[in-house]
This record gives C-alpha cells, structure tokens and sequence, in this order.
C-alpha cells in the first residue's frame, strides 16, 4: 500500500467526518450535508494532488 492509498484513506474519512458533524451533531438538512461532505473530499482529493506534485 502506498501514499496513494492512505491519501484516498484519508479524503474518504474527511469526507465522511464532514458529513456526520453536519447531519447527526449539528442536526441539519441530511441532503445538503452529502453536497457539503462531497466539496469536501474534492477539496481533500486537491489538496493531495498538489501536494503530490511537489
């Protein structure tokens, strides 16, 4: 297993994190917590492709 996979780790926990503080902790609309959870784990998966870059 390589960086790859603990990048990939990494952006699926976020965004699933993301989505469980939005929908079950702050009690808000469960619809938009999945489009906020998935800006997330695109913003995550950004983060590491530039990161890889360098």
């Amino acid at each position: 297993m390589g960086k790859n996979f603990l990048y990939m780790l990494i952006t699926v926990a976020g965004a699933v994190g993301v989505y469980w503080l939005w929908a079950f902790e702050l009690a808000l609309n469960e619809n938009a917590g999945l489009a906020v959870s998935t800006l997330a784990a695109v913003l995550f998966s950004y983060f590491f492709y530039r990161r890889k870059d360098r």
